[in-house]
């Protein structure tokens, strides 16, 4: 069996995320914590690990609810997860006075996009923690050989690594992306998911963030634009020319 066939299965259940190890520090002692991240990088799966309370803010009658009394959703067994929260923005601020109340560890988990530039930063009261695409040894492909803490303290010396990755496989995993809902295709499917995931992404992401996309063309040019000036030295200017 080879390197790339030993890579995790995300659709047997949940695959523990690089990310876990911080919330189970923070969690503990933090009263709210916000997940954010690209969609599809697993957010909501990661917050339904620790989550006794669930409302999805994308269901039209927990909506409803929400934007009747924000409060109620706020109540039941923590964590609560408010899955989608940016679809009722009162629900922030509701957070925020409920920490301001109590500020008992382990109340809150929010999912979703950032909040607007007019709410409340929600500092101090709610910590936002970064989401991001899975790395390799998350997908089961590699396993780390070299500790940054183990070097910065000085009980290791050498840099070098062991990995049985070759080119090809390196170029396979960049193309099949970091998305846990993806790893098991390949090809065509894999292709087509993508390229809906990023019509997604001009058509009706960018509008739920409150930014109109007056010309979707131009936009999808300056995203191939930037994707081809990865891991460059080209600047920002050329990119956007």
């Amino acid at each position: 069996m080879g390197v790339m066939d030993e890579r995790a299965n995300f659709r047997s259940g949940y695959v523990r995320r690089v990310v876990d190890e911080d919330l189970d520090v923070l969690l503990a002692a933090l009263p709210a914590i916000h997940l954010d991240g690209p969609r599809a990088v697993g957010k909501t799966e990661t917050a339904l690990q620790r989550a006794k309370t669930v409302h999805r803010l994308n269901r039209p009658e927990v909506r409803a609810i929400a934007e009747a009394d924000a409060d109620v959703l706020l109540a039941g067994p923590s964590p609560v997860l408010l899955d989608e929260w940016q679809r009722v923005p009162a629900l922030w601020d509701a957070v925020k006075t409920a920490v301001d109340a109590d500020s008992a560890g382990g109340q809150y988990l929010l999912t979703g996009s950032s909040p607007a530039r007019c709410t409340h930063s929600g500092a101090g009261r709610l910590t936002a923690l970064r989401m991001r695409p899975l790395t390799l040894p998350e997908r089961g492909v590699t396993t780390p050989s070299v500790s940054l803490a183990d070097l910065l303290g000085g009980t290791r010396t050498g840099v070098s690594g062991d990995c049985a990755l070759r080119l090809a496989d390196y170029t396979d995993l960049i193309l099949a992306s970091g998305l846990p809902g993806l790893q098991h295709l390949s090809g065509r499917p894999l292709g087509a998911q993508l390229d809906g995931y990023l019509t997604r992404i001009v058509d009706a992401d960018m509008e739920e963030a409150g930014l109109k996309v007056r010309r979707p063309g131009t936009l999808r040019a300056w995203l191939r634009a930037y994707a081809a000036a990865t891991a460059t030295t080209c600047s920002w200017d050329k990119i956007r020319n």
